[in-house]
């Protein structure tokens, strides 16, 4: 929910499994050890580089089975989302669960030192009506990670040309990122980097070739694919191989016919091709 609020969570102690070495010396590792009857008065202060700041203050009673507060109004809490499993997650041991409904199974392997702090690891999913696939909440792309970890799911029918399928996750926003895949053991597996939404879905749509421009010698494009990623690119002029750079930030191709190519009448072809084995062409004659 935090993702979907755009909200920021900001720690005021040090996770167990964090091993870096830049925070100051602090007490406990920041943490503060409540004991049974005791009240504590808590203020947080936050400043910027300029020297502007804020702060709020509360109270903390502790109690033998817990500890009640009196929150004032900027600091609240939500329940937590119904779960298919849930599971302690700790960052100094090899961590595996998995997770089985009618459509597929899900494997999860976080290796020890991926996680900064012990977790209560939560899997839950939801039917997306508008694409029709099922999407699997791996606990919440807030919870940060040290390094990749295994993501596989194994569907339970048999699927239809296989090799078309990838992995994609869900960003706060709506947009499509593709973490790949492999099969292997019956498996979809890819190593993920972020926690968060993610599913399995087929891709037979071919990349996109839009506002293709020539300037003299010099051509542009975007290119773009919807689901699993550019993956090759070619230019060629009359079926002779042309350097053509790109950057997938922001979709763009460009590159420079080589004064080899003489003037007059050539064929431009540019041809991208996702992860996935779809291709699209753009063809041209063009005169130099």
């Amino acid at each position: 929910m935090l993702e979907l609020s755009d909200l920021k969570i900001v720690k005021l102690f040090v996770d167990d499994g964090n091993t870096l070495n830049f925070y100051p010396n602090t007490l406990n590792r920041g943490r503060l050890i409540i004991e049974d009857k005791k009240r504590y008065d808590i203020k947080i202060v936050i400043r910027d580089f300029p020297g502007h700041k804020d702060s709020i203050q509360f109270k903390i009673i502790g109690k033998k089975d817990g500890i009640t507060t009196e929150i004032p109004e900027r600091i609240f809490y939500r329940e937590n989302v119904p779960v298919l499993e849930k599971k302690l997650f700790y960052p100094n041991a090899n961590n595996t669960l998995e997770v089985k409904t009618s459509e597929a199974i899900l494997k999860i392997e976080i290796p020890k030192g991926v996680l900064y702090d012990t977790v209560l690891f939560r899997i839950d999913t939801w039917y997306n009506n508008k694409s029709g696939n099922t999407i699997w909440n791996v606990m919440s792309s807030s919870i940060p990670v040290n390094d990749s970890f295994l993501l596989a799911f194994k569907p339970l029918a048999t699927l239809d040309n296989p090799n078309k399928y990838v992995i994609i996750r869900l960003t706060k926003d709506g947009k499509k990122r593709p973490e790949g895949g492999i099969w292997k053991d019956g498996y979809l597996t890819t190593k993920a980097k972020m926690l968060g939404q993610f599913y399995y879905t087929k891709d037979e749509i071919a990349p996109t070739i839009l506002t293709v421009k020539l300037n003299g010698r010099q051509f542009t494009a975007k290119v773009k694919d919807e689901l699993s990623g550019i993956k090759e690119i070619t230019t060629t002029i009359d079926g002779e191989w042309i350097l053509t750079d790109y950057e997938p930030k922001s979709d763009f191709i460009s590159g420079k016919i080589p004064d080899v190519i003489t003037t007059g009448k050539h064929e431009l072809i540019i041809t991208v091709g996702d992860t996935r084995g779809n291709y699209n062409s753009y063809k041209k004659t063009i005169n130099l």
